[in-house]
């Protein structure tokens, strides 16, 4: 399309000069038929087609004002239109490829192969054929093939074209690695959990591919409304034609060629063409900051967010739980009580099992075999361990029996901020109660902080105990909570919400957020680590657990439609400007195209400028601190 739009202009430019200079007619004629042919091979193409589908689109508004031109001997403007709409179109093409590339270019950072250890030898291979399973080996320098877990080996990754984020981050075995990553320092052995073409990253590529798909209110808008428009601006050029002819008395050659500009200035080009530019600008930024917006109709959802909810566990919290309390029941030992409490959560992911499993570890204590584990989203896990039924529960969910003093004790380390669990057997009752202390980002403040500046309520959603939930809350600076919620109470507590204070946006990364997620008016998922129930639901997946990167996420949805309104305004501006003075007879058609085209490409600048960094204002966060646990 390039190679053709250069070939018309250096044919117009030889056909005004031969105009100039030649003594004939003959061979400029020549030339503008081949600037004719070269600037208007793609749109007398496309105008064909809709033509064969019976549809009218701009394509042949543009062709039709060329072959009247030339009708009208206008052969010099005819070409300079075809040149101007070709060289609009290659630019725009241009412009909107560039969105696109800034994002599927991350996937030509991947190696083309991978350095494996199979039976203690190593042996190179094309990515393509590593499975999960392979020990691949990553030195220091080298770009990860696949996404994985560290066996072996201790490194600083850049995770910047997976996260977004450029600060180094320390790997050793047992954390997760990502595709197309650097590894930095040290050698990495990493055990291969998918294949190359199903890694974080290539999903990352496909969503954003995929969001092209789902287009913003005003973009259905616009391609709804577009074939009727057309089809009236070619009424309304008919209209023109024969008013200026039969009403005003203007000459045929008068009346056709006012009716031509009109076809041209009218045109919905600058109105369609800009919409799309700007929402893929906008993914495509996104995309790079490590937010994955899952459509440009999520785009337009996040501008009109009023209330942000997010989950405590995960979300506010860093999900790296420690075990900060145990009071044992019914006589029960300390060790006993921890050890079946492990056997039983070793099963699951949540932070708090972890920090359990881990808790028993530390103590020494082996971790004893469980089978037929089962876990009641928003109430506890349970399994069979020596042939007894063990359950590890919320304390409000199991309902245990205590005495004034324990009741007390598990009342003071809820007080301080840490989430309780009752550990039950079917064959001996309540045997103890485990306190868990989860981190509270440091950064949650600032980011509470931006929120609020920006006129977004923030509200905590939580399956934790009212203290627990109170207590990270006031460390944090959240507006509203609500805690003791179930899965399902989530998502009525999501409705309620939307009720009083208009749109609310879900910010969750488990199973147990899935409900809320799909409620919520815009669901954000935590982190491509998170569970892929909650990354299916989200609207918006953040690649990264960073919380910072919300308000961000707002800000360029926000920009984003103020960004397609200003397009819009000035559109139609220009081409109400551009209509008046050619109804007038103060334009000439070379002069109409350029006006034209040239606000289409303003419009598409304008939405190019989405791909720059977007930096929503925030205070320094002020450091976060819990109440000190109380002693076990």
């Amino acid at each position: 399309m390039g190679a053709l739009t250069a070939m018309s202009l250096l044919a117009l430019t030889a056909g005004l000069v031969l105009e100039r200079v030649a003594s004939t007619t003959a061979a400029p004629l020549v030339i503008y038929v081949l600037a004719y042919a070269a600037g208007g091979a793609f749109p007398a193409r496309s105008a064909l087609a809709a033509l064969r589908a019976r549809r009218l689109d701009v394509n042949l508004l543009m062709v039709t004002a060329a072959i009247g031109a030339a009708a009208l001997g206008h052969w010099d403007e005819g070409a300079a239109l075809m040149f101007l709409f070709s060289l609009s179109g290659t630019l725009e093409t241009y412009a909107l490829a560039r969105t696109r590339r800034a994002v599927e270019a991350l996937m030509d950072l991947r190696p083309e192969t991978a350095r494996i250890d199979r039976d203690g030898r190593e042996a190179e291979v094309p990515i393509e054929a590593l499975v999960p399973g392979d020990l691949v080996i990553v030195r220091p320098g080298d770009r990860l093939p696949v996404d994985g877990d560290v066996v072996q080996g201790a490194s600083a990754v850049d995770e910047s074209t997976v996260t977004g984020e450029a600060t180094p981050v320390d790997k050793q075995p047992g954390d997760r690695v990502f595709a197309t990553t650097l590894n930095r320092n040290g050698v990495l052995r990493v055990r291969a959990t998918a294949r190359a073409s199903e890694s974080t990253l290539a999903r990352i590529v496909r969503l954003v591919e995929e969001a092209e798909d789902a287009r913003p209110r005003a973009q259905r808008l616009a391609d709804r409304v577009g074939p009727y428009y057309t089809m009236a601006v070619f009424g309304g050029a008919l209209l023109v034609l024969l008013a200026t002819r039969y009403v005003f008395q203007f000459p045929w050659n008068d009346a056709v060629y006012r009716a031509m500009m009109v076809l041209v200035v009218a045109s919905p080009c600058a109105v369609m063409i800009p919409i799309p530019a700007a929402v893929l600008s906008a993914i495509a930024n996104a995309a790079l900051r490590g937010i994955v917006f899952k459509g440009g109709d999520r785009l337009e959802a996040a501008a009109r967010i009023r209330v942000v909810a997010f989950d405590k566990t995960g979300t506010i919290t860093r999900a790296r739980a420690a075990l900060s309390g145990l009071i044992t029941l019914n006589g029960a030992s300390e060790a006993h009580t921890l050890q079946i409490a492990a056997a039983v959560e070793q099963h699951s992911e949540h932070p708090l099992a972890v920090a359990v499993v881990e808790a028993a570890a530390a103590r020494g204590l082996a971790p004893l075999a469980s089978s037929d584990f089962i876990a009641t989203a928003g109430h506890g896990v349970a399994a069979l361990v020596e042939g007894r039924r063990v359950t590890v529960e919320k304390l409000d969910a199991a309902r245990t029996p205590m005495t004034a003093v324990e009741r007390a004790a598990v009342e003071r380390l809820r007080a301080a901020g840490q989430s309780t669990l009752v550990v039950s057997s079917d064959a001996d009752g309540p045997l103890g109660v485990l306190a868990v202390t989860d981190e509270v980002r440091p950064e949650a403040r600032g980011v509470m902080h931006a929120l609020r500046a920006m006129g977004v309520r923030t509200v905590m959603l939580t399956g934790d105990h009212a203290a627990v939930a109170e207590a990270v809350a006031a460390a944090v600076g959240v507006d509203e909570v609500h805690a003791d919620l179930r899965p399902e109470q989530k998502a009525h507590a999501i409705r309620e919400l939307e009720a009083r204070h208009g749109p609310v946006a879900m910010v969750g990364d488990g199973i147990n957020d899935a409900p809320a997620l799909a409620s919520a008016h815009l669901g954000i998922a935590m982190g491509m680590g998170g569970t892929d129930v909650a990354l299916e639901t989200g609207d918006v997946v953040l690649t990264s657990d960073e919380i910072e990167r919300i308000p961000m996420a707002l800000e360029l949805a926000r920009r984003t439609v103020v960004v397609i309104r200003q397009n819009l305004v000035w559109a139609f501006a220009v081409i109400l400007g551009l209509l008046v003075a050619a109804l007038g007879g103060w334009l000439s058609l070379t002069v109409a195209v350029m006006g034209h085209e040239g606000s289409t490409l303003i419009g598409v600048l304008n939405g190019l400028r989405l791909l720059r960094r977007v930096r929503p204002g925030r205070a320094a966060p002020a450091p976060v601190q819990l109440a000190p646990a109380a002693p076990a």
